[in-house]
């Protein structure tokens, strides 16, 4: 292909300066003739040195016409190549993943019973704590795992995980600076905090706070607790609805220490969906593994509620939630990366990737769901 496509040029460019040199040497000839044997020489000399000079610049002329047919050549077979790369990226399902549940917490507050639970049977705990300890060391991470943005969910537990209120803070320092791609989570609990609607408007307004967290299980009281009673969690649930920010729901079983089930059912959140109707909120793991036909229900039920992905293994996915494809617009990605049996959040990824899923709603739980309602 490439010596085709110059030899047009060079047939050309030859073809061209032969005629030429033709003409030139004919007119010589013809001017000899009328001239004396001296003249004539001269003019023969000078003629063969005319023609000589034309087959030179002619030679110049294929070379320049082969230069720049090479370069034009070689600029198509690179510009093809690129478009060849580009397309190979798209068509590998290389999509934007915004994980909206992993534990870059204050490991160092845990309780000794809390930590070995999430730390057991690892062997990265030195590149853990390192990126709990330095966001530019989680970012590498999350660079070396094709992860584009991640929520890093904190919330006050101090009976069951050691949490206390200043995990706000902690969480907001970190990011700071990073927020395009790590989204503080933050927590207010209803007995530990006096003031729970000023402490919940200073978290968003103050310190960035962009998701709330509710744990059930760990903050040993219902979800919907306000009806018996609790005022506090009743202005935790207003204020984040007067502030646009999500309120991110623990549902399903929880194996920490000291936790409590019997507030892992999210039937609870069903009072909250109709008490707070413009609220959004997320059920975090779906209510795994006990309670996903609940969970199900209760987002195809109400338009403010939506169901977070984490702590289930992909490839279990479609078994617990077989009508997915269905609720895409209502699902949002997560990993619970690091926690118990999550080595990776890149291979959960990829486990996703791999089931029978249209291209459009793998890219709507993977980015765009996240993306919309985390402002």
């Amino acid at each position: 292909m490439r010596g085709g496509a110059c030899g047009v040029g060079m047939g050309v460019a030859v073809g061209v300066g032969a005629a030429a040199a033709g003409r030139a040497v004919g007119g010589g000839a013809a001017c000899a003739c009328r001239e004396t044997p001296v003249l004539a020489t001269k003019a023969k000399a000078n003629a063969k040195a005319t023609a000589k000079a034309k087959r030179n610049r002619d030679r110049v002329i294929v070379m320049a016409s082969f230069s720049s047919c090479s370069r034009s050549f070689w600029a198509f077979v690179e510009g093809f190549s690129i478009g060849i790369g580009r397309r190979s990226r798209k068509m590998a399902g290389d999509l934007r993943v915004f994980d909206c549940h992993i534990h870059v917490q204050p490991w160092r507050q845990m309780h000794p019973d809390a930590s070995r639970v999430m730390t057991g049977g690892r062997s990265d705990l030195g590149a853990l704590h390192d990126a709990t300890d330095d966001p530019e060391k989680l970012l590498r991470i999350l660079d070396e795992q094709r992860i584009e943005r991640a929520a890093l969910v904190n919330y006050t537990a101090p009976e069951v995980i050691g949490f206390d209120s200043s995990v706000n803070e902690w969480v907001s320092a970190f990011v700071r600076g990073h927020s395009d791609r790590l989204v503080a989570v933050g927590s207010v609990h209803p007995r530990e905090t006096p003031g729970a609607a000023s402490r919940t408007a200073q978290l968003i307004e103050e310190l960035g706070i962009r998701i709330l967290k509710i744990h059930p299980p760990h903050q040993l009281f219902a979800a919907n607790a306000y009806r018996d009673g609790d005022e506090a969690l009743r202005q935790i649930y207003a204020t984040a609805e007067r502030c646009g920010r999500p309120v991110m729901i623990h549902t399903g079983t929880s194996v920490f220490p000291g936790a409590r089930n019997r507030f892992a059912d999210p039937m609870a959140v069903d009072d909250v969906a109709v008490d707070f109707p413009n609220l959004t909120i997320l059920l975090a793991h779906a209510g795994r593994p006990l309670y996903m036909p609940t969970a199900m229900f209760l987002a195809r039920r109400h338009p403010n509620v939506h169901l977070e992905l984490s702590g289930i293994p992909p490839k279990k996915l479609l078994e617990y939630l077989p009508r997915l494809d269905e609720l895409a617009d209502k699902c949002v990605w997560g990993t619970d990366w690091p926690s118990p049996g999550v080595l990776s959040m890149r291979k959960n990824v990829e486990d996703f990737l791999a089931l029978p899923l249209s291209e459009g709603t793998k890219q709507k739980i993977l980015w765009d769901n996240g993306t919309k309602l985390v402002a």
